[in-house]
């Protein structure tokens, strides 16, 4: 579902598809020293307003889509911008 959000802009209000945030490329998955499973990639905001406070949720499925974990997390910047 896409958000949309009313904007006043030089007098008039106007309707902007708010943020939308997507998994840009490939996910590397590493462990880290301490044994935990660490997920790197990048987010790209595809929406027309800075997304803030992003969280991420990762659904691990065995190879019968049976649901293993679910994990979130937020991304480590407070906001990113459109585009």
């Amino acid at each position: 579902m896409k958000y949309q959000k009313l904007v006043k802009s030089a007098g008039n209000i106007v309707m902007k598809q708010a943020s939308a945030c997507v998994i840009s490329g490939q996910i590397t998955i590493t462990n880290d020293s301490s044994g935990n499973i660490r997920f790197l990639g990048e987010i790209e905001n595809t929406g027309e307003t800075k997304a803030c406070f992003v969280k991420i949720t990762f659904i691990m499925k065995d190879s019968s889509e049976t649901i293993l974990d679910i994990e979130s997390c937020f991304v480590d910047s407070t906001h990113i911008d459109p585009g």
